[in-house]
């Protein structure tokens, strides 16, 4: 399977809707997707050699690569969604920095090519937070928002955390946590990321 950026420029709040949920889709044909998630959920790591210091790190294996683990995240019991969520935030957090896109351009990235350079603007983390937790059965939504109510500047991913309610999952601001959002935004719209 090779991995997948589109390069384009949408007209429209529904065709940029669209063509991230069809990079979810995409991530989410790729079988790989669901054995990462689950094995991220329970906590199913392999022992590998980080390079940088030759320690013996907590891993998760994707085609064929080892990706660094968070050594807090926790094993998440049954049905224990919160933590679920928190496992695949850390995951996310520790193996991507945000880079933003060229001047003029939107890219839109597959799980796997977010993985594989490391780096993610808002639209390719909306992506890999919905494969990720789609394919463990969340609900999710992109809420596409407006910071001065004239521009639509940012998207970030919304998961149904059964017990809790929507609950964003914006990685673009260092140190934060899941829930937070840009506050006072001038506008929302949000857009399922499932059938459901």
């Amino acid at each position: 399977m090779r991995t997948t950026t589109r390069i384009i420029e949408t007209n429209s709040l529904d065709d940029h809707a669209r063509l991230i949920r069809e990079q979810v889709d995409a991530s989410l044909k790729d079988p790989q997707t669901r054995w990462l998630a689950a094995a991220l959920a329970s906590g199913n790591y392999v022992w590998v050699n980080d390079p940088r210091t030759g320690e013996q790190v907590p891993a998760v294996r994707y085609h064929n690569r080892a990706y660094r683990v968070h050594p807090g995240s926790p094993t998440c019991g049954p049905r224990d969604f919160a933590c679920e969520v928190v496992s695949i935030w850390n995951f996310l957090v520790l193996n991507t920095k945000y880079l933003a896109d060229a001047d003029g351009y939107d890219t839109y990235q597959d799980l796997r090519t977010t993985l594989e350079t490391g780096s993610a603007d808002c639209d390719d983390a909306t992506v890999a937070f919905c494969a990720l937790l789609r394919a463990i059965g969340f609900k999710m939504m992109a809420r596409i928002i407006s910071q001065d109510g004239r521009y639509w500047a940012h998207v970030y991913p919304m998961v149904m955390i059964p017990g809790r309610g929507w609950t964003a999952l914006d990685i673009t601001e260092s140190g934060k946590e899941p829930g937070w959002e840009f506050p006072r935004a001038k506008a929302v719209r949000d857009f399922p990321m499932g059938d459901s």
